[in-house]
């Protein structure tokens, strides 16, 4: 969807950068259209072919869609206000005389025109979208002539959001374009495609920004009541509504076969069809590894061109990535290998290597289980855990073990996880993050992402080397009244990270003196500045006119920074968001909290009894130090690998997106990072018993020796467990 392009715009010159740190090339391809590249996944029964038409860095796609019977790529470049399009020929592309709508692009007044929003083309006309200054859209259609058509212009109001267009189909004689607009609703404008004339207007009462057509009907997927409402064309009018297929994950895009009355569904898992009105789906690619579950993947489209194929076209990582998925019968139903990869939650940054995998082992079939799927929802984390274990004791382990929520040093005692000697280098790492889950010297799990819980001051007067000390902060939070912090959770999940190491030492046992002091300190943290349990969602505009929910700590800083408050806590998820902060206001001082822990996220191993232990090494290599994978793991947290965070902060400055030219830190990261001590207690049964116990000790249910006295109790047993 354009509405969210502008944050991934900088991606592709990033993504030169860490490809050449890892000494690979991410110049564009020197395909020609109409030249199919190589098969790079071929297992259960479908070949998935890479068919990106060559374009220069910097397109976006526009819009997949069949046009006149023939299917169409359209792709956009607002930096250098140019357009593409191709024509799909059943083995490759050809290109589509873009001459026309370029002339009018070379013409547009740039000090009207603040951005390029889409270039929607083919089938002798084009459909511009365009931003101008003061945030208006104004929407033109030119025909094969190069006449010129202003067909629609939306301003917001005073104080409103910049409206957006969603979604766009031309088909026969009309265009229909979903128009998110400057009063906050979304409405389908019906466009006649000769005269360029709003022939009708459509406003669902729910709208899911995406729609498809088919013949001369418009069929918009109505998330909320689980149907398809169906339009004719061009009126406008209601023609028909009937049930969908509910999804578990969340749809990616679909098409619609109006002819042969079938809907096909792109989600994370693959591709999936369905009559109208059938509550039954059928799987046409189905793995939980599919390559499109790849995060900082947007814009995806998906088209049906019969005889069992596919395109499916998205923005990958700043650049376009268009697929050919052919369904083929005589392929083996069993790939020659397999990777069996298990993790307690679904994960982005996971799919993201399973993908990469994929795409440099063709012949293996990956495998992704989680332990917090559907079929699990009436499972606790503890019996969902326990049934791991089983499985671990009877040889029945996955080739890759991800250990987020697990009880990370039992397992490593107990022998079931396998050395990771060897398998990357130290060099470039933050070496004490890296090695943290170690015994004997030896590591046998490696986290590729972190978070660090901070103490960050913006006022002279508070000196953050003075509160090295939960005592301290509890003081300074009773004296100070503008600390910045807004719920329980807040206060608990920024502490705990930071602390629990202590308190429960190896995960083996309670420091009940450590227990006592954390629990009576966030309480008077708490109490002190009249915190509630309520989560508080606070929201600010984003560059592109849209309003996002901030994190905790991200307002924090801006709090902090801008002088609303002296002083506050919370975990930075990376180094590159609290710096674009710190461009955007004073510096402030930031130190860890007390007890240095940080929190490690998608923390890979391999079982000792894995049945393809090579497979699993090479997964965990591509983890650590894949570029992709390394980039999709910053916005989950803090890279491992250090050169990736540097590579990112000197691509982000020189993209520009400081504010100033002061130094815009007085924080030596790498410093910060290096005083770092032991990873946050990762077992999901410590947390939610310490979690549980605390919360009713906040809220004045329990006192502090009862609060002490059941998180004993209910961990004692756990503690035996795991000897």
């Amino acid at each position: 969807m354009n509405r969210i392009r502008s944050r991934l715009a900088p991606l592709a010159a990033l993504m030169a950068l860490l490809l050449a740190l890892a000494g690979c090339s991410a110049a564009p391809s020197t395909e020609e259209p109409g030249t199919a590249s190589q098969t790079k996944y071929a297992t259960g029964k479908y070949t998935q072919t890479e068919v990106t038409p060559a374009v220069d860095s910097g397109f976006a796609p526009a819009k997949l869609q069949m046009l006149d019977g023939v299917p169409t790529l359209s792709l956009y470049n607002d930096a250098q206000n140019t357009a593409a399009a191709f024509s799909w020929t059943g083995d490759g592309w050809e290109t589509i005389d873009p001459s026309t709508v370029q002339a009018f692009l070379d013409g547009l007044d740039k000090t009207q025109v603040e951005t390029l929003t889409a270039c929607y083309g083919g089938s002798g006309r084009w459909w511009v979208a365009a931003a101008e200054t003061g945030g208006a859209l104004t929407l033109y259609r030119v025909d094969s002539q190069g006449s010129v058509r202003t067909v629609l212009t939306d301003t917001p109001p005073a104080g409103g959001t910049a409206p957006y267009i969603t979604d766009f189909a031309a088909a026969p004689g009309y265009a229909v374009v979903c128009l998110a607009d400057g009063a906050g609703s979304c409405v389908l404008q019906i466009v006649d495609g000769q005269s360029g004339d709003i022939s009708a207007t459509i406003r669902p009462s729910v709208v899911d920004y995406t729609f498809a057509v088919s013949g001369n009907r418009l069929y918009l997927r109505n998330r909320n009541a689980g149907t398809m409402d169906v339009y004719a064309l061009p009126s406008g009018e209601k023609a028909d509504s009937f049930a969908i297929v509910p999804e578990a994950q969340e749809v990616a895009a679909y098409a619609v076969d109006g002819e042969n009355q079938q809907i096909v569904f792109l989600t994370m898992d693959g591709v999936f069809q369905a009559g109208f009105g059938s509550s039954v789906k059928q799987a046409m690619v189905q793995e939980k590894g599919f390559v499109y579950a790849a995060p900082q993947t947007t814009d995806y489209e998906i088209l049906p061109l019969g005889d069992a194929a596919f395109l499916v076209s998205c923005l990958q990582n700043g650049a376009p990535l268009t697929v050919l998925i052919r369904l083929d019968a005589t392929l083996p139903t069993q790939a020659a290998q397999s990777l069996y990869i298990w993790a307690l939650e679904d994960s982005d940054v996971i799919r993201s290597a399973a993908a990469v995998f994929a795409n440099q082992y063709p012949d293996c079939d990956v495998q992704l289980e989680f332990g917090r799927d559907a079929t699990s929802q009436a499972l606790s984390d503890e019996d969902i855990i326990k049934n791991l274990n089983t499985r671990l004791l009877a040889g029945e382990a996955p080739d890759v073990l991800f250990l987020d929520g697990l009880p990370i040093r039992s397992l490593m005692e107990k022998g079931v996880l396998a050395s990771l000697d060897g398998v990357v280098s130290m060099d470039g790492y933050y070496e004490n993050i890296l090695t943290a889950y170690s015994l004997d010297g030896r590591p046998y799990a490696y986290p590729s992402v972190f978070r660090v819980p901070v103490f960050v001051s913006g006022s002279s007067e508070i000196n953050v080397d003075d509160y090295a000390s939960l005592a301290s902060l509890a003081a300074l939070y009773q004296e100070q009244s503008l600390i910045f912090n807004t719920s329980y959770e807040d206060i608990f999940d920024s502490f705990y990270i930071a602390s629990s190491a202590g308190l429960f030492p190896e995960e083996k046992r309670i420091d009940e003196d450590a227990l006592r002091a954390f629990l009576q300190s966030t309480r008077e943290m708490i109490d002190g500045q009249q915190i509630t349990a309520q989560t508080n969602e606070y929201v600010m505009a984003s560059g592109n006119g849209q309003s996002v929910a901030q994190s905790e700590f991200a307002m924090s800083l801006i709090k902090v920074a801008e002088g609303s408050y002296p002083c506050g806590t919370g975990v930075v998820s990376s180094r590159s968001d609290a710096l674009k902060l710190f461009w955007s206001y004073p510096a402030v001082a930031i130190r860890p909290l007390p007890g240095s822990g940080f929190e490690a996220k998608e923390i890979v191993s391999i079982p000792a009894n894995a049945a393809n232990p090579t497979l699993a090494k090479a997964f965990v290599q591509i983890m650590l130090t894949d570029p992709v994978v390394q980039l999709n793991s910053l916005y989950k947290g803090f890279s491992v690998q250090r050169d990736v965070e540097n590579a990112y902060l000197a691509q982000t400055i020189a993209d520009g997106e400081q504010t100033y030219a002061a130094d815009p830190l007085t924080c030596d990261w790498d410093s910060l990072i290096e005083e770092l001590g032991a990873p946050s207690v990762s077992s999901a049964t410590i947390y939610d018993v310490t979690h549980e116990a605390a919360f009713d000790y906040y809220g004045n249910e329990i006192d502090l020796d009862t609060a002490v006295q059941r998180i004993e109790e209910n961990l004692g047993l756990y503690f035996s467990e795991q000897q």
